[in-house]
């Protein structure tokens, strides 16, 4: 599987993350220094697109996450090439 990444862009100095990536509008792409640092990065933005009512979809793996959005099938696609665990949460 491959994937078009339409507008790369990092992001300094990233909270929770050792580097973090925009790769579009929806999808968001983090190295993260251990796995609790991923899933405190995952619980922070589930945090706070539950709080504007938003459904989230992530992908997490050992030390990476890939925040789909609300979009379950991208994350999907991209499982069954990474692997990792996907997480759905809606409002």
């Amino acid at each position: 599987m491959g994937y078009m990444c339409s507008g790369w862009e990092l992001i300094a100095e990233p909270l929770y993350a050792t580097e973090r990536a925009t790769c579009t509008d929806e999808v968001g792409l983090a190295i993260h220094a251990n796995a609790s640092e991923a899933q405190l990065s995952v619980d922070t933005i589930v945090g706070l697109h539950a709080a504007l009512g938003l459904p989230t979809v992530v992908l997490v793996g050992p030390n990476w996450s890939v925040n789909c959005s609300d979009d379950e099938g991208l994350c999907v696609d991209f499982q069954k090439v990474l692997g990792g665990e996907v997480q759905v949460v809606t409002p």
